[in-house]
């Protein structure tokens, strides 16, 4: 089977379908800043708005993709100005509830539109520049993703708990920071232990199945009136059981690159009266 270095390398060629994601996702990306601007603007009228969301979805297209026709979009490029622009618009949204930007603001929608899409913007410049020192994989960069969410969600599990009594620009700061180190603890980590993004998804999954069955046994237990601090702890342990065991059953999957028929197997067993046959596969 390929070596990681081997299909490392193999990654950094462009695909097709890495400049399809690319184009398609800025397309989203042009829409959401065509909105922004025309809260910045204070539109009222129907048209104005409509007239932005156009404008932004043609030149979100009408940029990634000719651009990209001259550029070779791998995974990780692709991935990484998603992720980006993702990153930015949730910093942005935390900023501006950590710093209770729109209190005493006549025109809310104004600063709103205006964190969002430098956030936005930030993001996605942040992540090229990124990319064009580290070249990382789609793989890395979803693992930095994932880090991302799964601290904020065991964050907020474990303060979930505790049950202190913060405001909102208290709480907004600290998962705002936690978010961003759970992002560089993803990616330091996707620099040791390099992972392809379908291993990754598969982890994720994990996650989220252990954080449903932690939640759901809390209350199946607890009742209709269940406690915060035994529902969110079983909650925490879920997420986290479900993340190892998720690293766990997938420490083969980039390992071997057989295809299906190299890596199913057929048994037939003779029984009194028939046949017992057992079909499997190796993922």
């Amino acid at each position: 089977a390929p070596s990681w270095q081997e299909r490392r390398r193999e990654e950094q060629h462009g695909t097709a379908a890495a400049r399809a994601e690319l184009v398609f996702f800025q397309s989203l990306h042009g829409i959401a800043l065509g909105a922004e601007m025309c809260a910045l603007a204070q539109c009222s009228a129907a048209q104005p708005w409509v007239l932005s969301l156009m404008l932004g979805a043609g030149l979100g297209f009408g940029l990634s993709f000719p651009l990209s026709a001259h550029t070779e979009i791998t995974p990780g490029l692709a991935r990484a100005l998603t992720d980006g622009v993702l990153w930015g618009a949730a910093n942005g949204l935390g900023l501006l509830i950590a710093l209770d930007a729109t209190r005493g603001v006549r025109h809310e929608g104004v600063v709103v539109g205006s964190f969002l899409a430098i956030g936005q913007l930030t993001g996605v410049g942040l992540a090229s520049l990124l990319y064009s020192r580290l070249e990382p994989s789609a793989g890395q960069v979803s693992l930095a993703a994932s880090g991302t969410l799964w601290s904020l969600t065991i964050s907020s599990h474990f303060l979930a708990m505790l049950q202190p009594k913060f405001d909102q620009q208290v709480w907004a700061g600290l998962l705002l920071a936690t978010g961003n180190l759970g992002a560089v603890a993803g990616a330091l980590f996707a620099s040791e232990i390099p992972m392809s993004a379908s291993r990754v998804l598969l982890i994720d999954l994990g996650g989220v199945l252990g954080t449903l069955a932690g939640l759901g046994t809390a209350v199946l237990v607890q009742g209709d009136n269940p406690n915060p601090t035994p529902t969110f702890g079983f909650g925490l342990l879920g997420t986290l059981v479900g993340l190892a065991l998720g690293y766990h059953l997938t420490s083969g999957w980039d390992r071997s690159d057989a295809g299906l028929a190299e890596r199913t197997y057929v048994a037939v067993q003779p029984l009194p009266g028939g046949l017992l046959a057992q079909l499997g596969a190796r993922f």
